[in-house]
């Protein structure tokens, strides 16, 4: 990607929260063309220059990104947005960018039509309150195809085999407690 990933982040109230050029980079990174290509600083700059009638470069951008520019202009983020297809509120309320950004992974794993297909026997296989944690699994097996795998196996076995797997990982996990207090 242009412009590199920034590491710093800022602190408040004891948490580390994404910079603005961390919640751009974000975007570049997961928001993908219809190719599976990643956008060029040059291509979203046209687009928000145009759209919002604003002046702005690839090379402004890489400012925002690297966390540079401390204060750009509110159209400038409303544009970013609207190219990513995100609220502009993802660039100002931390809650809500922590969601927007929680969303925008469930939407890349999807992608996958494997994932997809897991995420549909999941949802099946649940109650109608259960989406939310349906969607956070879904979320966090995204770049994971092992762990894909893992919930695959699970969902095919029987309830009795189910259940002996379960019974296997309560004591697998009691071991490593019990291993970790004696350390």
């Amino acid at each position: 990607m242009e412009g590199g990933n920034p590491v710093s982040t800022v602190e408040q109230e004891g948490r580390k929260l994404p910079t603005l050029g961390q919640r751009i980079y974000f975007l570049f990174e997961r928001i993908r063309r219809p190719d599976g290509e990643k956008w060029t600083h040059e291509q979203v700059a046209t687009f928000v220059a145009e759209k919002m009638g604003v002046s702005m470069g690839r090379q402004y951008i890489s400012v925002l990104i690297r966390d540079r520019k401390a204060n750009p202009s509110r159209a400038h983020l409303q544009g970013l947005a609207m190219f990513f297809g995100v609220s502009a509120a993802y660039f100002f309320d931390d809650e809500k960018s922590a969601e927007i950004a929680r969303q925008v992974e469930v939407a890349v794993a999807l992608r996958d039509p494997r994932t997809r297909q897991l995420a549909l026997r999941l949802l099946q296989a649940t109650e109608p309150s259960d989406v939310s944690l349906v969607a956070d699994v879904v979320g966090a097996i995204g770049d994971r195809p092992a762990l894909r795998h893992a919930l695959e196996v699970l969902l095919s076995l029987d309830d009795a085999r189910l259940q002996a797997a379960v019974d296997v990982l309560k004591g697998v996990t009691a071991a490593t407690g019990s291993q970790d207090a004696a350390s």
